[in-house]
């Protein structure tokens, strides 16, 4: 009995521990995550790490149009989180975004609308993990639509994506950079299996639901949304 409360008390504990939070920004825009599982947060060997998020300072009152919205980045340097972010590192209203470890750097990616029915990623790179100074890649917009789910193999600067069309969508895209994002290999090429003859509803309400991975020149890009089967895509050539 003695060893069953032990084991209580000690359980306790570290639900308590791991429980606790430190705050390290703030956003008026509420949809931070849409939802979705995407690539916010990278954790270095060295313990620092890199955290994104969609982020705003607009007002919440009288129509807010959240005009400042994009990637709002903050750091943990090994000891401490940096000041909160007040703007967002792109020049362009973004929304939904990533952050890969890309090479010796990192990526952030993020859709932007252009008009109100045709949307692009533009990715924005800094130097080193950790660089306050974010400038936009070569290949920044060639990406069309939005909703981007991204990977980079640990070690390289190759990146993979897949997105949404349109809003609401009607089919799913991929691409890849070879480059970091300055060129594509392959460029919004309709992704297969994903249609209502392939037994999947209609894919208007599949924001959000999709997610890449690769292995060697394996990719592998897994789907599911309400009322639908889980269907894992793979290329076995990149």
């Amino acid at each position: 009995m003695k060893k069953i409360l032990l084991l209580a008390v000690s359980f306790i504990t570290y639900i308590t521990a791991f429980s606790q939070g430190t705050i390290i920004g703030n956003t008026t825009y509420d949809v931070q995550t849409n939802n979705g599982s995407k690539n916010r947060i990278i954790v270095y060997d060295d313990g620092t790490i890199s955290t994104v998020w969609t982020g705003s300072t607009d007002p919440t009152t009288v129509s807010p149009t959240f005009s400042d919205r994009g990637t709002f980045y903050n750091r943990f340097d090994g000891t401490s989180w940096g000041a909160y972010p007040t703007e967002r590192i792109e020049d362009v209203r973004t929304g939904f975004v990533e952050i890969l470890k890309v090479d010796d750097h990192e990526v952030s990616m993020g859709h932007y609308a252009v008009t109100a029915s045709e949307f692009n990623i533009r990715l924005f790179a800094n130097e080193e993990p950790g660089g306050t100074t974010w400038t936009e890649t070569g290949g920044s917009a060639e990406v069309t639509g939005l909703w981007a789910f991204t990977h980079c193999p640990e070690g390289t600067d190759d990146i993979y994506i897949v997105a949404a069309n349109l809003n609401p969508p009607t089919q799913f895209n991929f691409s890849r950079s070879d480059d970091g994002g300055e060129t594509w290999s392959v460029l919004n090429s309709e992704l297969p299996f994903l249609t209502t003859a392939d037994g999947i509803p209609s894919v208007a309400g599949a924001a959000e639901s999709y997610q890449i991975r690769t292995h060697g020149s394996d990719v592998y890009v897994l789907f599911g949304m309400t009322n639908s089967d889980l269907v894992l895509l793979h290329s076995n050539d990149y």
